[in-house]
C-alpha cells in the first residue's frame, strides 16, 4: 500500500515536470540554425504557460544552455518579448551561459545590450556570464569592459565577478591586470576563493612569472 502510494504521488510531480520541460522539446527539435518564425510556432503551444509562470521559460532557457544552442536562446528572448512574456534577469543570464558555452562571445554582449534595453534592473548574474562568454573567447579587453560597467550600473562585483575577470585575463595572457585584480579583491572586501587563486597563479605561470 506505501509503494503504491508513493507511486500515486510521484505521477504528479512527473507531470508537472514534463509540462515544464515541454517547451524545451519543443526548442530541441529545431536547428541551431532558426528564424523567430520557426521559434513562434514552437511555443505557441506554451507561450500562455510562460505567461502565467516566467519560470517555465528559465527550464527552457537553462536546458539549451546545456545543449549550446545560444542562436535558439536569443531567438527565444526576442519571441518572449514579441509574444509580452516576462523576459527577465534569469532569462538573460541563461541566454548568456548558452552562449558562453559555444564560446559565442559576440552573442552574448548582443544578450546583455538587449538586458540593458529592455530597462530591466540588472543584477550581477548576467555580468559574471558575459564576463565568463568573453574569457573562454580570450577576449579579456571586452571582459575587463564588462566587469568595469558593473560600478556604474550600481552593482557590487562578488568573489564570481571577479574571478571570471581574472580568468579571462589569465586566457589573454595578462598576467599584470590578473594580479592587480586579485589584489584589490580585499578593498572590495572579498574573500579570493581557490578558483579566483588558481586563475591568478596559472596567469603569472604563462606570463612567466613563477
Amino acid at each position: 500500500a506505501v509503494g503504491g502510494r508513493a507511486v500515486l504521488d510521484a505521477a504528479p510531480q512527473r507531470a508537472r515536470k514534463a509540462i515544464k520541460e515541454r517547451g524545451l522539446d519543443l526548442l530541441l527539435e529545431l536547428g541551431e540554425v532558426t528564424t523567430l518564425a520557426d521559434v513562434r510556432d514552437a511555443l505557441d503551444a506554451v507561450k500562455n504557460r510562460w505567461r502565467r509562470d516566467p519560470r517555465m521559460a528559465t527550464v527552457a532557457l537553462s536546458g539549451l544552455a546545456r545543449e549550446r544552442r545560444p542562436g535558439v536562446a536569443m531567438q527565444v528572448l526576442a519571441c518572449m518579448r514579441e509574444r509580452q512574456v516576462e523576459v527577465n534577469s534569469f532569462h538573460c543570464s541563461a541566454a548568456i551561459s548558452a552562449c558562453e558555452k559555444a564560446c559565442a562571445w559576440e552573442l552574448a554582449l548582443v544578450a546583455l545590450d538587449r538586458l540593458f534595453g529592455l530597462r530591466i534592473a540588472p543584477d550581477e548574474c548576467p555580468c559574471n556570464a558575459a564576463i565568463s562568454a568573453c574569457a573562454s573567447a580570450a577576449q579579456w579587453q571586452r571582459a575587463l569592459a564588462i566587469f568595469g560597467e558593473m560600478s556604474s550600473l550600481r552593482l557590487e562585483p562578488s568573489d564570481m565577478s571577479c574571478g571570471a575577470a581574472v580568468g579571462a585575463c589569465k586566457e589573454g595572457r595578462q598576467w599584470q591586470r590578473a594580479l592587480a585584480l586579485f589584489t584589490t579583491m580585499p578593498l572590495l572586501r572579498l574573500a579570493p576563493n581557490v578558483v579566483t587563486c588558481n586563475a591568478a597563479m596559472s596567469a603569472c605561470e604563462k606570463g612567466a612569472q613563477w
